[in-house]
């Protein structure tokens, strides 16, 4: 009896092995492909990498940002909301967290959806305070809605993190 499970398990244990190798592989390909830029290729094969893990938050990122460079930004955002749904149930990395939210803003401002746009890039400031882009970013969204002075300090922040565009841009709007 004893002999059957261990013979169970160490099956189980290869089997396991095997997946994670399969998911690895189609993984590498994958971001192959997206880097490529070959994104029909890249979508596909993350999705097949879903199909061996489900919960493999890194997928569904990058799934999102490939619908994002396609400009289906709702699509973008169902991908993005699996996302933070699953990292919410684990061990959260904020840089990766900061990341999630910075595309779903991105999205809602391509759909002119500002409040949840500006709601989502000022998480991910929170999470990830060190972003230049995220400021620069919220700057734009600041000045949309009339916020000059939100806008300018965001500029300013921005710009001190190393964001030379945002150094321009201060001079543009809030030199006065």
């Amino acid at each position: 009896m004893k002999i059957g499970l261990i013979g169970i398990v160490i099956c189980i244990s290869f089997s396991s092995f095997s997946q994670k190798n399969k998911l690895f592989n189609v993984l590498s390909k994958a971001n192959t492909a997206y880097n490529s830029r070959d994104f029909i290729k890249a979508k596909n094969l993350y999705v097949k990498a879903l199909s061996y893990d489900s919960l493999y938050v890194k997928a569904y990122v990058q799934l999102a940002n490939i619908a994002a460079e396609q400009q289906l930004f709702n699509e973008a955002i169902a991908y993005i909301n699996k996302a933070l749904t699953l990292e919410s149930k684990l061990e959260s990395d904020n840089v990766q967290l900061a990341y999630m939210y910075s595309i779903r803003s991105f999205c809602y401002f391509n759909l002119d959806k500002t409040t949840e746009s500006l709601e989502d890039i000022s998480k991910a400031i929170k999470l990830n305070e060190e972003n230049a882009s995220y400021f620069f970013m919220r700057s734009f969204m600041r000045r949309m809605i009339g916020d000059l002075k939100g806008c300018c300090l965001d500029l300013k922040k921005s710009a001190d993190l190393g964001n030379m565009t945002a150094t321009e841009y201060l001079t543009i709007y809030c030199s006065k």
